[in-house]
């Protein structure tokens, strides 16, 4: 029975219907060449892939949200991000629709890159997207992008070139990269698309002097790397989310793959009704020749009734032919009821699958609902998040406020004690005034140095407070 197979579990049948690896012509290697001549057709590719496979709409959902917090968060405005390995632009169209949002594009393959001028338009294409080498230098200054991302695209990279493409995606990054690449427990055939290798992204950042953390995925066939090059992400996705994108697979998947098995087995159906029916009009053409046989027999009939015995053996004879065409109605007969009950049960299994089907339907608009109900706890944590920020500036200005007031209170301490040493000849007598004075002052200070602990411990106070509530929020979240 057929199952519904993701793009990596189909990686056998794909490598067969690949051209088999060339050797390297003018400097670029087979499996960069393939996407060069085979990469204008993956816009079409990857359109019917989106409609049978979920994984495609998650990873681009988990992009699009992980680029719109950051604008949110105030990362950077505008937050200029840069996709290695652009493609067709699934990534970029989206990307480019969100408002604080400067996005641009690489690639090696200028055949997949002109699929996005569909609606991205040439003037766009040729100011945000370039295209050059599948390694070396990239065109880009030093710093240029707070963001640099690739998606499914290091699993196309060769061993050897590896370290060469991370250093120079961290060397045009000022603030951190996300890769969103194959994971570790996902198979891979070497033939595939000219060349396929899975890369320890984590060692190969080590290699490079950096640290890379390997982030919850929300579907099974990538995961999440991130590396901090200069300024660290201020956003990820909470394990709610994750979880709610994982169920979403799950369960899309095992609808697809209902409804894949109740159409096998309505076209198993529709085959045995097709047999049936050929048999019975088989059955319809000999019913035919053995009624025109016993025409012909009953009309022997009449005559031998007339005639010698040798008239009377012959209607004998007919009369068999008759017994054995009343047989063949009878078993057309059978075959009828048969068929008849073979359309009864392919309804039943039509109906069955219209059930699921309504079932699915059902529990996507469960998902559905579950999905904004976390966007809206997520609006309610930034909120609150945003209040405790704003508390918290409040007792930062107190405190600065009282530093500037002991700064000043020393300063003219200062001057009263370099007062009294030019005058101490003259003020002898009252010299035990002078040092009441000073205990005052340093009573002072110290009072205000009790008031400046308790601040930070206030401040601290209001800070645990916060994470506790924080982790209180995502117990519950979990829990629900």
């Amino acid at each position: 029975m057929p199952d519904v197979q993701v793009e990596h579990r189909q990686a056998i049948e794909t490598a067969q219907e690949q051209p088999a690896p060339a050797a390297p012509a003018d400097g670029v290697d087979s499996n960069y060449r393939y996407w060069r001549e085979h990469g204008g057709e993956w816009v079409e590719h990857y359109d019917r892939r989106k409609k049978r496979q979920i994984l495609y709409h998650i990873q681009e959902l988990m992009l699009t949200t992980y680029m719109l917090e950051h604008v949110n968060a105030g990362y950077a405005k505008p937050l200029r991000v840069l996709e290695f390995g652009c493609g067709v632009g699934r990534h970029l169209r989206n990307l480019n629709r969100l408002p604080g949002v400067d996005v641009h594009g690489y690639d090696q393959s200028l055949a997949m890159a002109e699929g996005m001028v569909r609606w991205s338009g040439s003037e766009w294409f040729n100011s945000h997207v370039k295209v050059g080498s599948p390694t070396g230098a990239l065109p880009f200054a030093d710093g240029e992008f707070d963001i640099v991302y690739s998606a499914e695209v290091l699993v196309h990279v060769r061993p050897e070139h590896i370290d060469g493409i991370l250093r120079e995606m961290v060397r045009v990054c000022r603030g951190h990269v996300l890769h969103i690449e194959t994971s570790e427990h996902t198979a891979l055939v070497d033939g595939e698309h000219s060349g396929c290798w899975r890369h320890d992204l984590p060692a190969a950042y080590a290699r490079l002097g950096l640290t890379c953390e390997v982030l919850p995925s929300g579907y099974e066939a990538h995961s999440p790397y991130r590396v901090t090059v200069k300024r660290p992400a201020v956003w990820t996705w909470p394990p709610a989310i994750i979880e709610m994108y994982r169920r979403m697979e799950r369960d899309i998947d095992e609808g697809f793959e209902s409804l894949t098995s109740a159409a096998w087995r309505a076209s198993q159906l529709e085959g045995s009704v097709s047999e049936l029916q050929r048999r019975v009009q088989t059955l319809d053409a000999s019913l035919a020749e053995h009624a025109a046989a016993l025409g012909a027999a009953q009309a022997n009939l009449a005559t031998a009734e007339a005639q010698s015995a040798a008239s009377v053996a012959r209607a004998v004879d007919a009369e068999t032919v008759l017994t054995a065409a009343r047989d063949l109605i009878s078993a057309k007969d059978d075959l009828i009821a048969e068929l008849q009950r073979a359309v009864a049960a392919q309804a039943e299994e039509i109906g069955a699958a219209a059930s699921r089907i309504r079932a699915f339907e059902a529990r996507i608009v469960e998902l559905d609902a579950a999905i904004a109900q976390a966007a809206d706890l997520r609006a309610q944590l930034s909120a609150e998040g945003d209040a405790l920020r704003a508390q918290f500036a409040e007792m930062s200005n107190a405190r600065d406020v009282a530093l500037a007031d002991g700064a000043q209170a020393r300063a003219l301490l200062g001057e009263e004690i370099a007062a009294l040493r030019s005058q101490h000849v003259e003020m002898t007598a009252a010299r035990d005034s002078v040092v009441a004075q000073l205990a005052a002052a340093q009573s002072h200070m110290a009072t205000m140095d009790q008031k400046w602990a308790a601040d930070r411990a206030t401040v601290a106070g209001l800070l645990r407070e916060r994470q506790q509530f924080i982790e209180g929020l995502s117990q519950s979240l979990a829990l629900r």
